[in-house]
């Protein structure tokens, strides 16, 4: 006999139909929110998933794998991937590969890197990770696999890579430095050991800080200089004066330091940047030059002390020799044309003459100022000083009167009043006074 239901059986029934139903319900939303999460993750900029069965055709791949690679989805599912997206030079060698891992022959590599063939015939490098998919009894049946375009990653570290050794071979250093006390250095070109003694790692590490590299008597000036600069938020950059560093061994240096600042989002300043030059050789050239200048400078000062008294000693000299012509010389002179006959004093005239061209400063002084004048134009132009006719120039010098006249052309076109109305005697008077 069957017994009957109580209404106390009947409300645990319906009870446990209700947690049963909650629980139900929970299960639910958990898929539903695994499911979301699945998507998002499968789904994640620049990453490629992807499927494949044991004969590496394609069995599912996402849209961003789609996009990547610039196919539609019908292009790709069922294909084989190895004979579509890698470039036709990898294809046997990653097969074997991949057949390998289907046999069990091998196990999966964490991470490899291998180009892949876009739609388009352009070849981008993705680093694969890859997992073994087995069925309910063990075997397997295929991979599944992420992917991670990093072409334009290498091509950047490449990029950084040339930069970086170009810097090592040139003779700048940069540097990274901390914004705190001492400076620490976070990075350092490796070549700051040319300049400093001190390798990167020392630097690096925070057994040297660069504020104890800094010569003493120059730390103050660009502690000063750099707290300048950091003041408000106009700077972006700045020039150091030039300072001195004391290298590990002790030598001296000049660097030229040209210092960017870095800042955070908020504006604060968390490190600066700095292009070092090692600038001593210009700076000892530039001592030895002020050096030099100031040598000349006291070597003009002794010439011109010596040419004034050489000029003293000329003048003096000629001032000997002109009294010793007058009081020695012309005494004798005129006794002997007081003696001769009238027809043979012209003699005792042109030695007369000659003495006076020779005692008289207006010959030096006409070569000076006109050192174009030919010997006989110098002695014509004396004679007309004196006042003398053309006939009187022309027995003295033993010329024609005609000859005479040539020269006084030539003086006026020399003296530059030719077809002026300027006496020229009154010209060479004016001259030489």
């Amino acid at each position: 006999m069957v017994k009957k239901s109580t209404y106390e059986d009947l409300q645990q029934r319906i009870t446990e139909l209700e947690l049963g139903t909650e629980k139900l319900r929970q299960i639910e939303a958990t898929f539903i929110e695994s499911e979301h999460l699945s998507k998002q993750y499968f789904d994640l900029p620049g990453v490629i998933f992807l499927s494949l069965d044991k004969g590496g055709n394609i069995s599912s791949i996402n849209e961003n794998g789609l996009e990547i690679l610039g196919y539609r989805q019908e292009e790709l599912l069922g294909e084989n991937w190895f004979k579509i997206c890698l470039p036709h030079r990898l294809q046997s060698e990653i097969l074997d590969v991949f057949h390998q891992l289907m046999r069990g022959e091998s196990e999966p590599i964490g991470y490899h890197e291998n180009l892949i063939l876009r739609k388009d015939g352009s070849e981008i490098v993705i680093r694969w990770s890859n997992t073994i998919l087995k069925n309910s009894s063990g075997e397997t049946v295929g991979t599944l696999s992420s992917g991670e375009d990093i072409t334009e990653r290498l091509i950047t570290e490449k990029h950084l890579k040339e930069a970086y050794n170009i810097i090592n071979k040139s003779p700048a250093v940069t540097f990274l430095w901390k914004n705190i006390e001492g400076w620490p250095v976070e990075f350092v070109s490796d070549n700051v050991i040319a300049v400093f003694g001190y390798s990167a790692v020392d630097f690096i590490s925070g057994r040297v800080s660069y504020a104890e590299v800094v010569h003493p008597n120059d730390l103050e000036r660009v502690g000063g200089e750099v707290a300048s600069f950091s003041i408000g938020k106009e700077y972006e950059r700045f020039t150091h004066e030039p300072y001195r560093i004391v290298t590990k061994d002790g030598k001296v240096k000049w660097l030229d330091d040209q210092t960017f600042i870095r800042r955070n989002k908020k504006g604060n300043i968390t490190h600066y940047q700095g292009i070092v030059l090692d600038i001593t050789d210009r700076k000892q050239a530039e001592v030895a030059l002020e050096k030099e200048k100031l040598n000349l400078k006291e070597t003009n000062i002794a010439l011109k002390v010596l040419l004034r008294e050489t000029d003293i000693t000329k003048e003096e000299l000629e001032k000997s020799m002109i009294v010793n012509i007058k009081n020695l010389l012309l005494p004798y002179v005129v006794e002997l044309e007081s003696r001769l006959p009238a027809e043979e004093k012209l003699y005792t005239e042109i030695i007369k003459s000659n003495m006076n061209e020779i005692t008289s400063s207006f010959s030096r002084k006409l070569i000076n100022i006109y050192s174009k004048l030919t010997p006989r134009e110098i002695q014509v132009a004396d004679f007309i000083r004196q006042g003398r006719t053309n006939k009187e120039i022309a027995r003295l010098l033993n010329i024609t009167p005609s000859a005479v006249d040539f020269h006084r052309r030539n003086l006026r076109i020399k003296f530059n009043i030719r077809g002026k109305k300027t006496n020229l005697r009154s010209q060479l008077l004016s001259l030489v006074g």
